[in-house]
């Protein structure tokens, strides 16, 4: 969604305002957020929105944002670094998609190569696509994905097909 504010707007009124609308959109999207906000899938709300606002910088397309969230779940459960360059430029201010081999070595809480699990808090705000894509990820045994400059996801299960996939996609 894209909000207007007056420059004086009180801080309170815009984060009120921007609750108010995710309420909404994700009852018109049929999400439930139950009372003691723990989902569906046993995250809570605030763990959702962390990881599907990563999704949402990460790819583009329903699809891809639904494997890219299943991939993201796995290396949370078998405690691998989530490795979401998006996160490393939320931290650097870089507006390329890539990051260089210094960027991911940025001390930041939100540097997801550095730091294991989740970030601390969400690194965008996520669209509704990102947040059911969460809910309802993709069942792979994918642990690697590259995202080309045209947006075209490829995924691997294995290191050695990512690196493969690197030097075919990316060079």
């Amino acid at each position: 969604d894209t909000y207007r504010f007056q420059s004086d707007t009180q801080a309170k009124t815009i984060s009120e305002t921007m609750l108010v609308t995710l309420s909404r959109r994700l009852a018109e999207a049929g999400i439930v957020v139950p009372t003691h906000l723990v989902m569906s899938n046993g995250m809570t709300l605030h763990e959702v929105l962390t990881l599907a606002s990563i999704v949402e910088r990460e790819v583009r397309t329903p699809e891809d944002m639904a494997h890219v969230a299943g991939i993201f779940l796995t290396r949370l459960e078998i405690g691998m670094a989530l490795q979401a360059d998006a996160t490393v430029n939320y931290v650097t201010g870089k507006k390329d998609a890539a990051i260089t081999l210094e960027d991911s070595k940025v001390d930041s809480p939100y540097n997801t190569y550095t730091h294991l699990g989740l970030p601390p808090g969400p690194i965008s705000n996520p669209g509704i696509n990102a947040i059911k894509a969460v809910l309802n990820p993709m069942d792979s045994d994918d642990l690697y994905y590259l995202t080309s400059q045209d947006g075209t996801v490829f995924y691997a299960q294995t290191f050695d097909q990512h690196i493969a996939n690197k030097y075919k996609y990316l060079n």
